[in-house]
């Protein structure tokens, strides 16, 4: 049924937008009262590995003691998400972003350890509204905000929205769906500029953080790290109409700690990076509207996470991983 609303609001964007400018890059803003509206869906894989570690208590040169055995994290997502902005004036534009996701991963422990830490997690629903402001320093320089609403449910599960974590399915549990909502207060920013080289090409650069405020969810605390990058990006010109934008972006996360749904416990988890190259090709199909389909690889170092379970310290330590984005975007301004 989502699937269908959002081809639906593409079919819409087509027919009706006319005479559109789309905002290309970042750092461009949209001109007194003017709007831009878009539609992306994308397909997410990812793959982990590391090693759980039964007794973390123990030091490291008595690893025969610690009851190391390899694990691993696969899974898969589907997602769509739409933005609309309003330029109410040259220097400031307000918009709003929502969306729907589907995940599920399967985690998987050597050994008979911890049963009750693997198996198949399993999540679907609306995802929290985000408030969306942009502000132009200058021409091709701006900043931006989006305020994360815990829109979802917090206290009771609904079919659309909410926040209500998933249960692993494996051999001492049977399992329960989750919620795309996260239920906690965000704020992310970006200072972000695009300029043209002395050979006039298109190059662009972003400065970008998050941090979040932690909150009780259905009786367990949820967060998010503190989160801080750069990317750079250069669009090349294949000709009127078509071109190619490669970008590279480099993310940095803090330690936090949080309820995690795979233990089923609050967790430690320990600082965590990203290197990814996003090449994405741009067509102005029509004079007003862009398609843009786009591959987006990732090498991730996924955080450790250490945890008390049977009054035992534990912890899972992972090794880097890959996270590949498939998708496309149609977006138009009128």
């Amino acid at each position: 049924m989502w699937l269908r609303f959002s081809l639906s609001i593409c079919v819409y964007l087509v027919s009706t937008l006319a005479f559109a400018s789309p905002l290309n890059f970042p750092g461009d803003t949209l001109a007194k009262g003017q709007q831009f509206a878009s539609s992306a869906m994308s397909m997410g894989d990812w793959h982990y590995s590391g090693d759980y570690i039964g007794v973390a208590t123990v030091e490291e040169k008595e690893n025969s003691q610690r009851g190391i055995v390899g694990t691993t994290n696969n899974g898969y997502s589907f997602s769509t998400v739409l933005n609309y902005l309003y330029g109410l004036n040259e220097d400031i534009s307000i918009g709003v972003r929502y969306g729907y996701r589907f995940e599920k991963e399967d985690s998987d422990i050597e050994g008979t350890q911890a049963p009750g830490l693997q198996g198949e997690l399993k999540s679907e629903g609306g995802t929290d509204v985000s408030l969306l402001g942009v502000y132009r320093l200058t021409d091709g320089v701006a900043v931006s905000v989006d305020l994360v609403l815990p829109m979802c449910s917090a206290s009771a599960a609904s079919s659309v929205c909410n926040s209500e974590p998933s249960k692993p399915k494996n051999t001492v549990s049977t399992g329960q769906s989750g919620g795309q909502g996260n239920g906690y207060y965000q704020l992310n920013g970006e200072l972000a500029a695009n300029w043209l080289s002395e050979d006039d090409e298109r190059w662009f650069a972003r400065l970008f953080s998050s941090i979040t405020m932690s909150d009780q969810v259905f009786g367990n605390k949820a967060s998010s790290p503190f989160v801080y990058g750069f990317g750079v990006g250069h669009a090349y010109s294949m000709g009127d109409g078509h071109n190619l934008i490669s970008q590279f972006k480099l993310t940095r996360a803090l330690q936090y700690s949080a309820y995690s749904e795979q233990v089923q416990a609050e967790v430690r988890y320990s600082e965590q990076s990203s290197l990814g190259f996003k090449t994405e090709y741009v067509w102005n199909w029509l004079p007003t509207v862009q398609l843009r389909p786009f591959v987006d690889v990732s090498i991730v170092q996924h955080p450790n996470m250490k945890f008390v379970s049977n009054d035992v310290d534990r912890s899972l330590e992972y090794t880097g991983g890959t996270y590949v984005t498939l998708g496309a975007q149609i977006r138009a301004s009128f």
